[in-house]
């Protein structure tokens, strides 16, 4: 059972599932009529226990969540914990016990280049986030895995389709000067991470956390690929003074209420290291190195025909 299975990352893993032989039930707030699809949503408790009745999933992936920076309080993204706290329920109602895999984020944990463990979340999301793992951490009576991706990217995904890559193929995005590394994560990179980590014998993974991820790069290096496949021209680059001036005026119309592409928090974003250990996970699978120029250009191409 995949709970969020028509967002980014549901409707990405669920087709790769399927072609690799399992038997996928799909769950999303959404109503539809389709075999395999069932209508649920997380705040309601009962609506779940009917959902989990019906099928009695052996394996339960949940990427059911709110997950854009647009919430000011906890209240905006209840679901994140709250829907952990209504799965779990449900799951003692019924009396069933599937290996639940749950996706959270490594904005739990802040850019810390020390690759610290301690939970610092960077905004509201990842404090909710961090409460929804908490969930699962207090659980003695069921087997859980917590997910934590990185910055997932690929085909069909809206945010960078509405954000960076806009700006990187109309020549208007800029680059701060200087080295960032950042993790990254190819959408069928994860997919394939996710397949082997539930393959993967209960005892080799149960009640541990793990991220999602490709190996981290230059930041410079990823928009870089893109404007050369969108755009024609290498990505230009400057100060990050001039970032950071922009930001503040950024934060400035925000007393106004009016929008702006820079703030405080996409400076941070564009002029601070950012990586995770990953490593002690990657050892638990095969990890598979991702062309990167052929994964860029494939999702370029992609761009390219469906959104501009």
């Amino acid at each position: 059972m995949v709970f969020g299975s028509e967002g980014f990352i549901g409707s990405h893993i669920v087709p790769f599932l399927m072609s690799r032989g399992h038997v996928v039930y799909r769950s999303d707030l959404e109503i539809r009529s389709e075999l395999g699809y069932h209508q649920v949503n997380l705040m309601n408790q009962e609506s779940i226990e009917k959902v989990l009745r019906e099928t009695k999933p052996e394996l339960l992936i949940n990427l059911a969540a709110v997950t854009d920076n647009k919430g000011k309080d906890l209240d905006y993204y209840k679901v994140n914990f709250k829907g952990v706290s209504n799965i779990i329920e449900a799951l003692r109602v019924i009396d069933i016990k599937p290996r639940i895999f749950h996706f959270s984020t490594q904005y739990v944990i802040g850019p810390q280049k020390d690759n610290s463990s301690k939970a610092s979340p960077v905004n509201k999301y990842g404090e909710s986030k961090l409460l929804g793992e908490k969930v699962l951490i207090d659980t003695g009576d069921i087997d859980w895995v917590i997910f934590r991706p990185t910055n997932v990217w690929g085909e069909r995904h809206q945010g960078f389709s509405r954000g960076v890559w806009r700006y990187i193929a109309k020549g208007l995005y800029f680059h701060p000067k200087g080295r960032v590394m950042r993790c990254y994560v190819w959408i069928h990179s994860l997919c394939d991470q996710i397949l082997q980590f539930i393959e993967l014998s209960n005892d080799a993974v149960n009640k541990q956390i793990l991220y999602l991820t490709d190996p981290e790069i230059d930041s410079y290096q990823w928009v870089n690929q893109f404007s050369l496949n969108l755009y024609g021209k290498p990505v230009r680059r400057v100060t990050s003074r001039l970032h950071l001036s922009l930001a503040i005026l950024g934060e400035c119309l925000k007393l106004l209420r009016l929008s702006f592409v820079m703030d405080i928090e996409r400076y941070r974003n564009l002029t601070q290291d950012y990586i995770v250990e990953y490593q002690s996970s990657h050892k638990l699978i095969k990890y598979k190195e991702v062309d990167f120029q052929g994964a860029v250009e494939q999702t370029a191409k992609w761009y390219l025909k469906n959104v501009c």
